[in-house]
């Protein structure tokens, strides 16, 4: 029975007679009533059941992932290595059978971008039926290389205390505005993970020390735990980049003039990321620049 009704096409236009319940909400979609009104992200089918991790450490992913698993793919993941390791040890990517993606679509048809294809080819290639719209978002990184690359970033650090206005209730905030230094650092951050190119305007350009003072000339405030975590996410990304790791240090974890006059709390944080940095393997940039003499240096 199951097998039947999976295998039973249904029309479109059989939903024109359903009226809404008095208390559901229903969508108007080429003149039929639509009981599901929503967005999809990648499909996946799979041979086999998965896990409970297994199905969370995808969902972590994010709607915009088009992975199929493969161990080629790992590396954009290395920083959590342990929270995705089973699913780039190639087991998964075996057991995948089919899979679609708007972004992987011609006209009317979505192509099916599974491993298990013959010489590149698939039959399994899905058709858009009525009542389907292709929905495709960019991702932010690529939308700011069309426009100048991360130096546009800049302006975004100067402008922090610039009052704002609630767009509800009309009342202008004359203070800093809150999770901005964040969500532009979280900008900045993705900007140079996996860039080279991005990373190497950063060293010619001294990029780390131009964020430094900027940061300098705004209030306090805006230098938050968030800021922090920030911060640590740029060492994990930065790694591989030794020199550019030491202006990381240098300019901003290590440059106690931006975290002098911050809450307690951040401070605290900030010898947290020191301490997490000690921690990483033996052989790694941070490792080979955070030494006593090099923090003490820095604090002289």
């Amino acid at each position: 029975l199951g097998y039947s009704l999976a295998a039973k096409r249904i029309s479109m236009n059989q939903l024109e007679e359903i009226r809404p319940h008095k208390n559901a909400t229903n969508f108007m979609l080429d003149n039929n009533y639509q009981a599901l009104h929503a967005q999809l992200g990648t499909i996946l089918f799979f041979d086999e059941p998965l896990s409970e991790n297994l199905i969370n450490a995808i969902y972590t992913l994010g709607p915009n992932s088009t992975s199929t698993f493969s161990p080629a793919e790992r590396r954009p993941y290395n920083f959590l290595k342990e929270k995705f390791s089973n699913l780039f040890d190639g087991n998964l990517h075996s057991h995948v059978i089919a899979m679609y993606s708007s972004k992987g679509g011609n006209g009317k048809n979505v192509t099916d971008t599974s491993p298990r294809q013959d010489n590149g080819k698939s039959q399994n290639d899905a058709i858009i039926t009525k009542g389907v719209r292709r929905c495709v978002t960019w991702n932010v990184k690529d939308i700011i290389h069309c426009i100048g690359g991360i130096k546009v970033l800049y302006p975004f650090l100067a402008h922090l205390d610039l009052p704002s206005k609630d767009l509800v209730t009309g009342v202008i905030n004359y203070g800093p505005c809150e999770g901005l230094s964040d969500c532009v650092l979280g900008l900045f951050s993705e900007m140079l993970k996996d860039s080279a190119t991005n990373q190497m305007f950063m060293l010619r350009s001294g990029g780390f020390n131009v964020i430094s003072y900027l940061l300098r000339q705004v209030s306090p405030l805006n230098m938050t735990i968030h800021v922090v975590q920030r911060i640590k996410n740029l060492i994990i990304f930065l790694q591989h980049n030794e020199q550019l790791l030491n202006e990381c240090f240098s300019e901003l974890l290590l440059n106690f003039a931006l975290w002098i006059y911050t809450d307690i709390q951040v401070q605290k944080q900030v010898i947290v990321g020191v301490s997490m940095a000690l921690s990483l393997p033996e052989g790694s940039a941070s490792k080979i620049y955070l030494t006593v003499q090099t923090i003490l240096d820095i604090l002289q």
